[in-house]
């Protein structure tokens, strides 16, 4: 850890990692805020929440970086599925795309992009992650005017 992250709080960190990877900007934030509609968790908060704030099958919203992708199909019927980590520098979550969901999504699961998962809290052999209902990429400020448009 850089030494001046080394005597700050949380908040401080946290800030500098949004800051760092540009999710912090204003933009963003409103694309959060019109695609989501509800509170949202950041990584950190998703992983230190699990048993106080939310329970399996409990529906949570995350924003972060698409960190990784594993693109693999599924046993019975070989059809494509992904594991997908979203986070910022500290803290991942890991989200399993099952082929329903990767038939909508599929295309737009890129390392790099920013997105918000909206899905169901899973504990699988004691590791937190979320299973996928929807995923929005976000883009740049034209898709900003087009959610605008909507509303």
């Amino acid at each position: 850890m850089p030494q001046e992250l080394a005597d700050a709080d949380e908040a401080d960190v946290m800030r500098l990692e949004d800051e760092y990877l540009a999710i912090g900007d204003a933009d963003f934030t409103e694309y959060l805020r019109r695609k989501t509609r509800k509170p949202m968790a950041s990584p950190r908060q998703f992983t230190a929440g699990y048993g106080k704030s939310w329970h399996e099958k409990d529906t949570v919203t995350i924003g972060g970086i698409i960190r990784r992708v594993s693109i693999t199909k599924t046993k019975a019927k070989k059809e494509p599925m992904a594991f997908v980590d979203v986070g910022n520098q500290s803290d991942l979550v890991s989200v399993t795309v099952f082929p329903r969901q990767y038939a909508e999504y599929g295309k737009c699961l890129k390392e790099g992009e920013l997105a918000v998962v909206v899905g169901s809290v899973n504990n699988y052999g004691g590791k937190i992650g979320l299973l996928a209902d929807t995923i929005s990429i976000y883009r740049n400020k034209a898709e900003m005017a087009e959610l605008q448009d909507e509303t």
